[in-house]
């Protein structure tokens, strides 16, 4: 029993030792981090830092290990890039030190990079610029497009004026009117302009009119008939060309055997014509659909 206790007394004075030397460990050894400290750029109120300046500063810090959970990474200090005495569009070479960066309580700077930097300034300006819409997909077969209004028609924009000047037009999300075939009035966004250009506003009203396509389709060798004729009249030409103009899916289901195209030779015949020309006349033409032209044939009769 006494030597159960004595092992007993032996293992708890290890443990204590063990919890001593972990912490004192702990306290004082140092241990490196990798961090990045995030830049800010203070500048005049119509001054803008452009191009490829850094945003942040790569940084190794250095301290007790226990410190590294006393702090949040992502809360870092900024460090302030005091550009205000710019007031027009320059390049400027901008340096930082050791003590530009606050690392949090008991931790030090060893490295960091970049330590020297150039950055672009620019004039801040505003200007209109025209809209542009993206209208993908077609409307029904047989409809067309016929209009698109935008409001407003521009829109203003403010950015670099380097980047601005060189901006023609900004663009619309995609107003889909496939298979449409009425009008449509919706408020789209706008798609954003290139960095770091900012849009005033964030969308427009589009009106797209969506009305009939009207076509034109041209027939070859349609055989005219002669009616009220009578033996011995003959057409000089038997088959013509006929131009028809209409709504798409009207003419496009017509086919020539459909037209039924002819002349009427009666009156001609009974005033006593031989040779005479008549304009073709058709029975088989769709309402809203016309004959460009339209054609004529001539004939003649031996009777006379």
């Amino acid at each position: 029993m006494a030597k159960l206790s004595n092992n007993f007394s032996l293992k708890m004075f290890s443990l204590i030792v063990a919890v001593v030397l972990y912490v004192f460990v702990s306290a004082e050894s140092t241990t490196p981090v990798e961090v990045e400290f995030p830049i800010k750029y203070r500048t005049q109120e119509g001054i803008v830092v452009v191009g490829d300046s850094p945003t942040r500063i790569r940084t190794t810090l250095q301290g007790p290990w226990a410190n590294f959970h006393s702090f949040e990474i992502d809360s870092m200090t900024p460090v302030v890039v005091n550009l205000m005495k710019e007031t027009e569009a320059t390049t400027v070479r901008h340096s930082i030190f050791t003590n530009d960066l606050e690392p949090p309580g008991g931790m030090k700077v060893v490295a960091f990079s970049p330590s020297e930097w150039t950055i672009d300034l620019d004039l801040k300006v505003e200007r209109l610029v025209t809209v542009n819409v993206d209208l993908p997909g077609r409307p029904a077969l047989g409809f067309k497009i016929v209009d698109v209004k935008i409001e407003p028609a521009q829109v203003r924009v403010v950015g670099p004026q380097r980047t601005v000047e060189l901006l023609q037009h900004v663009r619309t999300k995609a107003i889909d009117v496939s298979e449409r075939e009425e009008d449509l009035e919706i408020e789209v966004e706008l798609r954003a302009p290139p960095h770091p250009i900012v849009l005033r506003r964030k969308s427009v009203q589009a009106k797209v009119q969506i009305g009939e396509e009207f076509v034109r389709r041209t027939f070859r060798n349609v055989s005219v008939k002669v009616v009220n004729g009578v033996k011995g009249t003959s057409l000089k030409s038997p088959n013509i060309i006929v131009v028809l103009k209409g709504p798409r899916r009207i003419v496009d289901k017509i086919t020539k055997g459909t037209l039924g195209a002819f002349v009427d030779i009666g009156d001609d015949l009974k005033i006593g014509k031989s040779e005479f020309e008549k304009i073709v006349q058709f029975k088989g033409v769709p309402d809203r659909t016309e004959v460009i032209g339209p054609p004529k044939v001539a004939l003649s009769s031996s009777n006379n």
